[in-house]
């Protein structure tokens, strides 16, 4: 439930604002979130960071890493998925900015992807060839923004009238 009203609330900003809103967000990658388990590599681990324009829906990154087993063979965001589930690939890092550390770069995302990023449902893996599916990995955990909060407050409030409603009419 509390997911639903996270995305509701992220989608109700979005529609509400007609100036780009700057949101940061952070990601801090290690083996004990992937899926699944990998091959255990000590010290294999990774921080990223960023911003996504609620508007134009730019997602900018940087995306660092060390200790890994070996050459990084894939490095993407996928979604929409939950900590503990997988999904397919929606941004391809490694071609857009390489596969080595520092990864710095960005790309154009839609606003229902914008929506999926907010609610905490894209991930950053990083592959290699000792583990294909993914070494490390983090869950995409967007900072809030002070200014948003009221409007994102409100929002909630009104998913809670309509949930209470809907509750005693059933």
């Amino acid at each position: 439930m509390l997911k639903l009203l996270a995305t509701a609330a992220a989608l109700c900003f979005l529609g509400s604002t007609a100036h780009a809103v700057i949101i940061p967000w952070t990601a801090a990658l290690d083996q004990a979130q992937e899926v699944p388990t990998p091959v255990a590599v000590p010290g294999a681990g990774g921080s990223a960071s960023g911003t996504i324009d609620t508007v134009t829906g730019d997602l900018a990154w940087m995306v660092t890493f060390s200790g890994i087993s070996g050459p990084a063979t894939g490095l993407h965001f996928h979604a929409p998925a939950a900590p503990g589930a997988t999904a397919g690939v929606q941004v391809n890092i490694g071609n857009i900015s390489g596969l080595n550390s520092p990864s710095n770069g960005s790309a154009i995302i839609t606003i229902a992807q914008v929506g999926e990023l907010l609610a905490g449902d894209w991930y950053i893996n990083l592959h290699t060839q000792l583990n294909g599916s993914g070494e490390i990995r983090g869950q995409v955990d967007a900072v809030p923004v002070p200014a948003a909060l009221p409007l994102m407050l409100a929002g909630m409030a009104a998913l809670g009238v309509v949930a209470h409603r809907r509750k005693r009419q059933a």
